[in-house]
């Protein structure tokens, strides 16, 4: 499955619902953080994540160095 990212603003907060797959062929540049404060990653529907999907989603991240991220609905494959 695709990853597919939707974003909503509440507030301060840019909330990122993720869906799908995280792994080599995962893109992020689609969407971005910049001017970002706080963000809110939704994992409710990720089913896979893979060392190059981490890599790819650390460097997204990344573009957003300051801002607070909090992490929401974790399975159990994102916390290990």
């Amino acid at each position: 499955m695709a990853l597919t990212i939707s974003e909503k603003q509440e507030g301060a907060a840019r909330i990122f619902g993720i869906k799908g797959q995280i792994d080599e062929d995962s893109t992020f540049s689609g969407v971005n953080l910049d001017g970002a404060t706080e963000i809110v990653m939704d994992f409710q529907d990720v089913s896979l994540i893979n060392s190059c999907g981490i890599r790819e989603w650390i460097k997204w991240v990344g573009t957003a160095p300051s801002a607070k991220i909090i992490y929401k609905n974790c399975p159990k494959i994102i916390v290990d």
